[in-house]
């Protein structure tokens, strides 16, 4: 930026001065005015160049020209511009690499609603056990909708590998939701090119038609409070960007404009004068007079607010601004040791807070209307960014990471590279130079001591045909004839060595070799030293692909914060793609607002890496049977470890499920079993007593059978004898 700003250094009383247009736009101008330095000069400067050198165009600028392609005299030496770009592929590598990496977020309930979410769950299963023993006959409707052991101890180790609380899982797939519609992985490209360039990796948030939209910033476009310390810069006061907008965008989005505004904006427009105000981005960049450069300013303010405790629809107690929305009926006194120490004993309580303001203005030294500025827009940004445990911490809707940062200095990793990226282009122009001017070798003769007899023909024809060449050197031939020598030597090819060792001075100060980039070496290079070469430079470049994942936790952060707000207010049925399941649903609800989520990253490899260690994984599991054949088909090829570990847990439960039902079958079975047994020793010791009973009573048939004969027997005998008795 020019010094387009020159009002005084005083700040407005963030405390006292009435919140009105002229504190904005005071406040504005003021912080526009701050940043105006050196030390913003300087990063402009510097990444323009940076930017420059990617592109190829290394032969732009007076140090480069002047001092080497002109003499002492400002003569031009003839010699050719060559540009060998060390540049271009060191960015490519640092890009294709983000390229390659998955930054896989995930938002994980901090508040003390989700514990007590899972303390109702495991009660509740904790009930559905007691229900089993007093009633087993409900067991089989149980565990199809819960995960139930044998035991309330194996339930309760079912659950806590299974459980995930409902909003955790809505605010996950609402991250994902976010993320796709605003073509997150195109933003880590381009947040990687210019980390890499400019040392700055910049996303920034705001609320469109009732959606969180997200653009990348132009480092060069952005500035900031330099008393920040932190490499994130959340530690600012303040900080904005500018832009240049056509004048027709300007009206359309701010309506409110007056005709003598309108009539400016137009006017400068139209206008052949430059766009003054930003000269290195108009001359440099090619920005023409026909666009509006428009300034955004961002301020942390200070605002004392009234905050107390209420409770949720479910009971819980949450600490929250008291507003409209909220009744003094609606108000009570927390029973938690934290809430109680900081209300006080008060239902209510005033503390100062940070409050987000911002203003979006034309200075009136650029649209040439004197010292005042054409105000667009200003006030208290809508959707504040700030969790519900710390209100007062607001962030800035800029999403920042600085790869080398130092009390308001920026560095890129590519900022060292320029001056060897120099040096090589001078020494290839100065090889160059000595391959065109290289002729040949020949001999020398004083024409005064040439055989007059013969002349210069008989000369050349008798060294042409390797013959004696006969001169008048009056004795001294060595001063008559000499050499001459402009073959192209020795020199050439310390250029091309000096240009070599610059490039081991660029791979040393970026850890970019060649094996990283699958240049140079041959297939004689053993692996084991290329493996190293290549483990070596990626532990230089991490610290680049730490900033690159600070910058996207902070706006996945936001999403959760933020964004659950804006779709809270707004709400409507949103939809993620699922694969093969087709559209999952999102519902974003009221209550979820007064939840708090921490947001972790994890940095994976390429997505081919992912699945071939998923797919080692799976395999491990299926010999160790801890995964079914259905699920290893349906996963392999296709999931990364995350996948897995999804599986397998749900697999674990479904096993649970199975081994339970398969003891109850086979305890079925076995009383089934028994039943069949007794059964059977029952009939066969009936038979047995009925055979028993039999001979029982075919031995009392025959022993009366036998009496009875016996019986008849006498009968006959004392008949007989009565007859031979009375003979």
């Amino acid at each position: 930026m020019d010094s387009l700003v020159v009002t005084s250094g005083t700040r407005p009383n963030r405390l006292f001065d009435e919140k009105d247009r002229d504190y904005h736009a005071k406040y504005a101008r003021w912080a526009l005015n701050a940043c105006h330095d050196s030390y913003h000069q300087a990063f402009i400067r510097k990444t323009t160049i940076n930017w420059n050198f990617y592109k190829g165009n290394q032969w732009i600028y007076d140090e480069d020209l002047e001092s080497f392609l002109m003499d002492e005299s400002g003569d031009v030496r003839n010699r050719i511009k060559i540009t060998q770009n060390l540049v271009r592929p060191i960015v490519e590598q640092y890009v294709g690499n983000a390229i390659r990496m998955n930054f896989n977020a995930k938002a994980v309930g901090v508040s003390e609603f989700v514990s007590n979410r899972r303390e109702t769950a495991l009660d509740q299963l904790r009930m559905v056990h007691m229900a089993i023993n007093q009633a087993p006959e409900t067991e089989e409707y149980f565990t199809d909708k819960y995960p139930i052991g044998d035991s309330f101890e194996e339930t309760q180790a079912l659950f806590h590998n299974s459980f995930v609380d409902d909003y955790e899982k809505t605010l996950n797939n609402l991250m994902k939701y976010i993320a796709e519609k605003n073509n997150f992985e195109d933003k880590k490209v381009q947040c990687a090119k210019h980390l890499a360039i400019s040392g700055m990796g910049i996303l920034k948030s705001y609320e469109r038609d009732m959606e969180q939209i997200w653009d990348i910033i132009d480092p060069t476009y952005f500035f900031f409070d330099k008393g920040a310390k932190s490499p994130d810069l959340k530690d600012a006061e303040f900080m904005g960007e500018y832009s240049f907008m056509l004048p027709t965008d300007i009206f359309e989005m701010h309506q409110d404009l007056s005709i003598e505004e309108v009539e400016a904006i137009e006017r400068h427009a139209g206008s052949s004068t430059p766009t003054s105000g930003v000269p290195h981005l108009s001359n440099i960049l090619g920005i023409g007079s026909n666009r509006i450069p428009v300034y955004e300013v961002y301020w942390k303010d200070v605002a004392i607010n009234t905050y107390g405790y209420i409770e949720d629809e479910f009971g819980y107690e949450y600490f929250t601004l008291i507003d409209d929305t909220v009744g003094e009926d609606d108000l009570i006194i927390p029973t938690s040791e934290v809430g109680l120490n900081i209300m006080q004993g008060q239902r209510t309580r005033d503390l100062f807070v940070d409050v987000l303001r911002y203003a979006k203005f034309i200075p009136g030294e650029v649209i040439g209307t004197s010292n005042t500025e054409i105000l667009l827009d200003y006030g208290t940004v809508t959707y504040q960014d700030a969790d519900g445990m710390s209100p007062s911490n607001v962030e800035f809707p800029y999403k920042v990471y600085c790869w080398n940062y130092n009390n308001g200095q920026v560095t890129s990793p590519i900022d060292d590279v320029i001056d060897p990226q120099r040096f090589t282009n001078r020494v290839l122009s100065v090889a160059e130079s000595h391959i065109n001017n290289s002729r040949g070798s020949g001999t020398i003769i004083d024409r005064d001591t040439v055989d007059p007899q013969g002349g210069e023909e008989d000369v050349l024809r008798n060294m042409n045909l390797n013959k004696p060449v006969f001169i008048n050197a009056k004795g001294n031939v060595n001063n008559s004839v000499g050499q001459y020598n402009s073959v192209m030597g020795a020199d050439v090819n310390q250029l091309f060595g000096v240009t070599e060792a610059m490039k081991g001075v660029i791979q040393n100060i970026t850890g970019v070799n060649e094996a990283m980039t699958g240049t140079g070496g041959g297939y004689r290079e053993l692996v084991g030293v290329r493996e190293m070469q290549i483990n070596q430079g990626s532990l230089m470049q991490e610290p680049f692909y730490y900033c690159l994942s600070r910058v996207l936790l902070q706006a996945y952060q936001s999403m959760v914060t933020q964004g659950k707000r804006i779709y809270a207010d707004n709400p409507r049925s949103l939809a993620i793609a699922t694969g093969d399941d087709g559209l999952k649903r999102i519902e974003i609800t009221e209550g979820m607002k007064n939840e708090d989520f921490r947001v972790f990253i994890k940095r994976a490899s390429a997505e081919q890496e992912q699945k071939q260690a998923a797919n080692e994984l799976m395999m491990t599991l299926l010999q160790a049977q801890l995964i079914d054949a259905s699920t290893f088909a349906e996963l392999f090829g296709k999931s990364d470890p995350d996948d897995v570990s999804r599986a397998l847990r749900q697999y674990q439960i479904e096993a649970a499920k199975a081994q339970q039902m398969a003891q109850q079958a086979q305890q079925e079975q076995m009383m089934q079993q028994a039943q069949q047994e007794q059964a059977a020793q029952e009939q066969a010791n009936e038979q047995m007593n009925h055979q028993q009973d039999k001979a029982d009573w075919m031995r009392v048939f025959e022993g009366e059978k036998q009496r009875s004969h016996e019986m008849d027997l006498m009968s006959k005998k004392e008949i007989l004898k009565d007859r031979l008795g009375n003979k």
